[in-house]
């Protein structure tokens, strides 16, 4: 009975929107979807770099605003039947019913709008996604809005984030922001790269691999060199489970090879020499009043030279493993102070103290799945965790399904290097709120095609 609602109600809504939109022309709606998910992205832009003041809340509002945009414009034909992972479900549905009780008991606006986005959104999304052919069509959506997202941001720091000494954060004014955000191009862009029929695509798809690892060198992350280790290897193993030759293999990995090597020179010139020469000409026009993300008194003649760069990057790439820093960085007392504080009921958003150099700082968990269970209580965070080992089992299969008859379709490489970079920034980073980060908008995004039944996934 639970289940004949459920669908009727999901069912008679998306149809609904489907009778309302169906005289708009798909080519208009693709693009209209793209320029949708371009916006999700400038939103989480925006969430980073301060400019809601912390707020979760309206970076949220935006990005469900946004988000039922890409809902109504996505919806290409009538539902007949849903069909979804019920496990998966229950288990978002408790995540999402804990959030509600947390938000009331502790008056946390945030968490209740999270609740809903869990409970109502989000599943409205994954039904709309779970075909095969909608889900590609998604794919090339998503990743096209990544790729343009990241031009601007490239063209945008050229203009007003010259490179630093320090890790380099672009305009995000947070590096690890940067560094996250880098961990998500990368796939896409690779995605792209395969999947592109045009030459000059291709090229330009290329390109902009190039520099996403030229960026990696000035952010200095760990959490993303990691990253693009395990990312690395999805690539490699995808290529090798479709009988890709060895010689076209190293071809391929030579021109991103190349490319990283080209993309780290031109970008360290333009984030330097061109970016300080086009930001004294804007001084000069716009006067005292201009204001850029770095010290009015830098200049690119303060900063260090690219190899220099290259040489702090493997310097601290190394840090906690060839000396006697610690390497998680803090996080393991942090870790400690918050798994002592976890109940069923959760906490409200403030964040713990935790000693630091012989006082205290707020700070978050630093931990995905810790912070859901401090926030909205140990069962949400077991929830959580059950469902991330349920997308890791169905993935293993689904590999070992690709080994067996020697092909793995493309959206897998897209969905195993995605989530494999998204749950490795989740061990060290807090990002479950949705919307506020690019791992939090990309995860929950991309999952929605594991919610299908196991027997459309070929495990």
């Amino acid at each position: 009975m639970g289940d004949k609602l459920f669908n009727r109600i999901y069912m008679n809504f998306i149809n609904y929107i489907y009778e309302k939109t169906r005289h708009i022309s798909e080519d208009s709606k693709a693009k209209i979807v793209v320029f949708s998910f371009f916006m999700l992205f400038i939103n989480m832009f925006l969430s980073t770099a301060g400019v809601y003041k912390g707020s979760t809340s309206v970076a949220a509002l935006i990005g469900i605003v946004i988000t039922f945009v890409i809902i109504l414009f996505s919806v290409s034909e009538k539902i007949e039947k849903i069909e979804i992972n019920k496990n998966l479900l229950i288990l978002l549905y408790i995540i999402s019913g804990f959030f509600l009780i947390s938000g009331i008991l502790h008056r946390v606006m945030a968490y209740i709008l999270c609740s809903l986005i869990f409970a109502v959104l989000f599943p409205v999304f994954y039904i709309i996604f779970n075909s095969e052919n909608r889900y590609s069509k998604f794919l090339i959506s998503f990743n096209n809005g990544i790729k343009y997202n990241f031009i601007l941001l490239i063209i945008v720091s050229i203009f007003i984030s010259p490179l630093t000494s320090g890790q380099y954060a672009s305009f995000l004014a947070n590096p690890n922001g940067l560094g996250a955000y880098l961990t998500i191009v990368l796939p896409a862009l690779l995605y792209l790269f395969e999947t592109s029929g045009d030459k000059t695509n291709k090229i330009l798809d290329i390109i902009l691999i190039g520099c996403v690892f030229a960026l990696s060198v000035f952010v200095k992350s760990r959490t993303t060199y990691l990253s693009f280790i395990f990312i690395g290897i999805v690539y490699i193993l995808y290529l090798f489970i479709n009988r890709i030759n060895i010689k076209e293999i190293l071809f391929r990995l030579f021109k991103i090879i190349l490319s990283s090597v080209l993309g780290t020179v031109i970008l360290f010139s333009m984030l330097t020499y061109v970016s300080n020469f086009i930001i004294c000409a804007e001084k000069n026009i716009l006067g005292n009043s201009f204001v850029v993300t770095f010290k009015a008194e830098s200049s690119y003649r303060e900063f260090t030279s690219l190899s220099e760069q290259i040489s702090s990057a493997a310097d601290r790439s190394k840090k906690g493993i060839a000396d006697d820093n610690t390497l998680s960085s803090g996080r393991a007392e942090i870790w400690r102070m918050y798994i002592s504080k976890l109940n069923l009921t959760g906490h409200n958003a403030d964040k713990l103290k935790v000693p630091y150099q012989g006082g205290y700082l707020k700070a978050n968990s630093h931990n995905t799945y810790l912070q859901i269970a401090y926030s909205a209580g140990i069962i949400a965070g077991l929830s959580f965790v059950i469902m991330n080992v349920l997308f890791l089992i169905y993935l293993l299969k689904i590999i070992f399904y690709g080994f067996t008859n020697r092909n793995l379709d493309i959206k897998y490489l897209f969905i195993g290097s995605m989530l494999i970079g998204c749950e490795i920034t989740m061990v060290l980073s807090s990002v479950y709120y949705p919307y506020i980060s690019s791992v939090s908008i990309v995860y929950y995004f991309v999952i929605g095609y594991l919610f299908n039944k196991q027997d459309k996934l070929n495990i």
